[in-house]
């Protein structure tokens, strides 16, 4: 019996620290944020959304940007303030419609608008430089975010930016194979274009390729010929980075590392920061 009751009491000393282990895993795990609990030396960061790895979209913190498959940008995070939400989404459910390797698209209230989230600059300067060629997005509200990303990798912060823009189709990825193999020479073929501007895109796609291209290939060639007649250099040019409008016309999604630079800085969305600075500017009569 003695034995028994010492079995009993042993087991009983080894189940409640494993029950408070557990218990405390959990509650770290159902909060706002999610975060990676490997080492007990991150304890100090859980009241911080930035103090560990977020997996994903996670309470009011985004997750941004995807591993490039040659150099490391990595993903980045950045957290939105209530204000932000209810500016940028009216507070509805945030759908994640896919991302690149600086920005990443979510669905809006409005069918016919995304929110795009990018900390490249030089790709805001130019869609903002392009809206007159009719060859990108409309641009209906651009916005810098008072918090900045913050690289999830090293911790290194960038300025993001919220762009609210047409909501373009995007092709799928068995469109974008068939696609891709001719937009493998569209870059040749600009340069001939430009060696000899007499000559027409057609020609130019017969002569590099030996066949017609398609009405897709023709606009994004089109589109980048635009581009650079007015100083914006988009080389990055495949079919991941292009969609299509209402009309079915092609219209260039990323237009990347081109050189532009911002010439008027975005609005600051800082939510109630910034309307709690401005009362505090306000000096009385």
């Amino acid at each position: 019996m003695t034995s028994r009751w010492a079995f009993v009491l042993g087991s009983v000393l080894i189940a409640i620290p494993v029950a408070i282990a557990a218990g405390t895993r959990r509650k770290r795990s159902i909060g706002d944020y999610s975060f990676e609990d490997d080492d007990d030396e991150d304890d100090d960061d859980d009241d911080e959304p930035y103090g560990g790895k977020l997996r994903k979209d996670d309470g009011d913190c985004l997750l941004l940007g995807k591993d490039h498959p040659l150099y490391k940008f990595g993903a980045y995070r950045v957290c939105l303030t209530a204000s932000q939400k209810k500016t940028l989404f009216q507070n509805k459910s945030r759908k994640k419609l896919g991302c690149g390797v600086f920005a990443c698209a979510y669905e809006t209230s409005d069918p016919g608008k995304v929110v795009k989230f990018t900390r490249d600059a030089e790709d805001v300067a130019a869609l903002l430089e392009a809206q007159k060629l009719g060859v990108v997005p409309k641009v209906y509200k651009t916005y810098e975010l008072f918090n900045q990303g913050e690289s999830v990798e090293t911790g290194e912060t960038k300025p993001v930016y919220a762009l609210v823009v047409e909501k373009l189709r995007p092709f799928s990825p068995a469109e974008r194979e068939v696609l891709d193999e001719q937009m493998f020479s569209v870059n040749d073929i600009l340069s001939e274009l430009k060696r000899d501007p007499e000559m027409s895109v057609a020609e130019a796609c017969v002569g590099m390729t030996g066949n017609e291209c398609d009405m897709i290939t023709r606009q994004t060639i089109e589109a980048a010929q635009k581009l650079r007649a007015n100083g914006i250099n988009w080389d990055d040019i495949h079919s991941g980075n292009i969609g299509l409008d209402k009309k079915g016309d092609v219209k260039v999604l990323d237009l990347g590392i081109t050189g532009t630079q911002l010439k008027k800085a975005p609005q600051i969305l800082a939510g109630a920061l910034k309307r709690l600075a401005k009362k505090r500017d306000v000096q009385p009569m």
